[in-house]
């Protein structure tokens, strides 16, 4: 039967190139060389008015003896192309069409943009597709003109009709002279290698022909136990995987890659890049996108998905499955169901800020989960991630991973390159998940070489896991664990929720340094604990001046998997001052003035995520501030549910009083908040007009007692 195939394929590879066409004529007559800026680059030829979003674009492209390229009507004797489409940005235009005329034997040039995902098609005038092209890692053409994409007709004189240019900010359409002709039509050579880096053979085929059949197979591949056949790729690391109808451009070279075959048990972990152009789920065993739509959209996006389609995670018993979601496009949630369809959980459809991850705890036998997505339009998912868990231990494992002293025996034979695999502790069933397909992790004697790209992720139970890393005194710079960059030789990271809930620790290296050893300290899990109205605490250092401040709960940081601050687009991070964040207003409402409304333009927000099935009801909300505003600036207190309905706290000032210079204040805790003076109030603040004058003058008979000093006086604000 593979002879009869191989003949077949011999017959159908022969039909083909005897029909390819080699005509050497010049270009027919009433076609001309043209190209056409359509951004708001230099050079462009749109008006003021179509550079705005969603603009109408439809007019004729006009070429002089000289060369000139001048606009026209659409329907003008002396167009040479037309041009239609919606002005976007100076990404260029969406919905582009360009339709040309009398063209024979041509050379289409399109400018890409990081955007630029979907395939190029070009049209004869009887519909005929004679020629496409899917941009694979598009960069902007306008901020380099090199960034382009090349397509190629060969044939009679027809009307070209070229589409699928979205985000488009160039095109150029020229005649190919004799040479160029001769040069796509030459005979060129496609290059088999095995997976050990020999060659297999090769195979001869003619320029803008397609691949057709591979004339070499998983037959012929030399593929490790436990690994699977995925296919002929750019490179022997991966890289951009080849399809029968890509076409033959110049001499190729074709790596045969295999990778570990996935398997879902209660120890493996899985991460898949949906932002990378060359994930296909076809390459894994533990996940698959179920859904017509569905399709990669650009690097910055990932997939892109409709309602109801869904992607399929197996997993091997109790799980984290974790998404990093994108800011934009029309989710509303990603519905997590059992292999019944039942519904256990739901993630979000987007995030407020872009690449924000979200995560599920399964607890259950071995199955297949599904992410059903949720949406009113189009929506996108940026990564998916599976981390399989071993069942808890009844006591603290330590588990090691050391080349200098040779633990386990099996750590002399590591080498990771290209592609992902797992490293074995000194304790059965713990062992290191590597992801080196943009880099390597191979032993160098009493070392481990770990290269710039290379990803470690170190198995974790609980927030008190310690992981240790150390590095070879030759090289331990920059590196990240946790997020954090190290710059020591033997570092000891405590996990945090955040760590404990993906299962894990990652450790990156971002400058190629030598590590000696790595071990885990697993702490015992302290059981099943039912939680009843148990007190717990989320404090806001505040103190950096910066973005991305987090919370520290102490004892309490079990129960949370999260924490961040935002705030709203009037406000701006000033610095740290101090030890204080300064916030400052764009806009500030001055005295006597109507200003801004108490809105989320103006709010700074403190956001905290309890574990899964664990709830957090506010109970005591405080705030230690120098000022709000000039002198007598405004607070307003609330709290936003789960649901996001609203609960306020305090709405400011309900109650001013003021304190005189170097007067005291007497501040008692009462049952609904501060008593003072005898009666009860709830949240107060107290401050004074200077920064520094507000002194705390010690307890009196249970009573403290502050004061305003420094010639300034200042006031207490309290709500009822």
């Amino acid at each position: 039967m593979k002879k009869i195939m191989t003949f077949f394929a011999m017959v159908v590879a022969a039909i083909s190139l005897s029909a390819l066409n080699t005509n050497l004529s010049a270009p027919a007559k009433g076609f001309k060389d043209f190209a056409v800026i359509v951004n708001n680059g230099t050079g462009t030829i749109l008006t003021t008015d179509e550079q705005k979003q969603g603009a109408v674009l439809d007019f004729g492209v006009a070429v002089a003896d000289d060369g000139t390229v001048s606009r026209v009507a659409a329907d003008a004797a002396d167009a040479v192309a037309t041009v239609g489409g919606k002005y976007h940005s100076d990404h260029g235009c969406t919905e582009l069409k360009v339709v040309v005329p009398n063209a024979s034997n041509v050379k289409i040039t399109v400018g890409q943009c990081t955007y630029s995902s979907s395939e190029i098609k070009v049209t004869d005038s009887n519909g005929n597709v004679v020629a496409s092209k899917t941009p694979v890692s598009p960069a902007c053409w306008k901020n380099d003109r090199t960034n382009v994409d090349v397509l190629y007709y060969q044939g009679d004189a027809t009307t070209l009709t070229i589409t699928g240019m979205s985000y488009c900010p160039y095109v150029a359409v020229n005649a190919l002279t004799a040479e160029e002709i001769e040069a796509l039509n030459a005979s060129f050579t496609l290059t088999y290698y095995n997976t050990d880096g020999s060659v297999i053979g090769t195979q001869e085929a003619k320029g803008q022909s397609e691949i057709g059949e591979f004339k070499y197979g998983v037959g012929d591949v030399t593929v490790a136990s436990g690994f699977a056949f995925r296919g002929w790729f750019t490179a022997a690391n991966g890289g951009k995987k080849y399809k029968t109808t890509d076409k033959v451009e110049g001499d190729m070279s074709l790596y045969a890659v295999a990778t570990a075959k996935e398997v879902a048990d209660n120890k493996s972990s899985y991460s898949y890049n949906l932002a990378d152009a060359n994930f296909d789920p076809a390459d894994h065993e533990c996940i698959d996108i179920i859904g017509d739509k569905a399709y990669w959209h650009d690097a910055s996006h990932g997939w892109a998905f409709a309602n109801g389609e869904m992607i399929n995670l197996a997993v091997g018993g109790d799980a984290t499955i974790s998404i990093v979601n994108c800011q934009y496009g029309h989710g509303t949630a990603v519905a997590v169901k059992d292999a019944t369809g039942e519904t256990l959980g739901s993630l979000p459809g987007k995030s407020d800020s872009d690449g924000e991850t979200s995560t599920f705890e399964y607890k259950g036998e071995a199955t297949t989960l599904s992410l059903v997505m949720e949406s009113s339009g189009e929506m996108y998912i940026h990564s998916v991630a599976i981390v399989n868990h071993s069942k808890a231990t009844t006591q603290e494992v330590k588990a090691t991973w050391s080349w200098k002293e040779g633990i386990p025996a099996s750590i002399a034979n590591v080498h990771i390159e290209g592609n992902t695999g797992t490293v074995a502790s000194d304790v059965d069933g713990i062992e290191l998940f590597v992801d080196a397909t943009s880099g390597k992790l191979k032993t160098n004697g009493d070392n481990v070489q770990f290269n710039t790209g290379t990803k470690i992720r170190v198995p974790v139970i609980s927030s008190n896991d310690i992981v240790t890393v150390e590095a070879h005194s030759y090289n331990f710079k920059d590196i990240k664990i946790g997020g954090t960059v190290f710059t020591t030789q033997t570092t000891e990271y405590k996990a945090n929720a955040a760590d404990a809930a993906a299962g894990y620790v990652e450790v990156e290296s971002t400058n190629s340094p030598y590590l000696v050893a790595i071990s885990v300290v697993q702490k015992a899990p302290k059981g099943l604990a039912t939680l009843d109205n148990e007190p717990a605490t989320a404090t806001f250092v505040f103190n950096a001046g910066v973005d991305g401040q987090k919370a520290d709960f102490g004892e309490a940081e079990q129960y949370f998997i999260t924490s961040k601050v935002t705030y709203g687009s009037n406000l701006w991070i000033r610095d740290a001052n101090s030890g204080m964040t300064r916030f400052e207003p764009y806009t500030q409402q001055n005295e006597g003035e109507s200003g801004t409304a108490a809105d989320e333009t103006n709010a700074i927000s403190f956001l905290i995520q309890p574990n899964y099935g664990l709830s957090f009801t506010p109970k005591k909300v405080s705030l230690k501030a120098t000022r709000f505003g000039t002198d007598n600036g405004l607070l307003d207190f609330s709290w936003m549910n789960p649901d996001k309905t609203t609960v306020s706290l305090a709405f400011f000032p309900t109650t001013l009083y003021h304190i005189p210079y170097d007067k005291k204040i007497y501040l008692r805790v009462g049952e609904r908040g501060i008593a003072v003076g005898g009666g009860n109030l709830g949240l107060c603040v107290c401050y004074c007009k200077r920064q520094s004058g507000l002194h705390w003058r010690g307890v009196d008979d249970g009573v403290s007692v502050f004061h305003c000093g420094g010639g300034t006086g200042g006031y207490l604000l309290c709500a009822a």
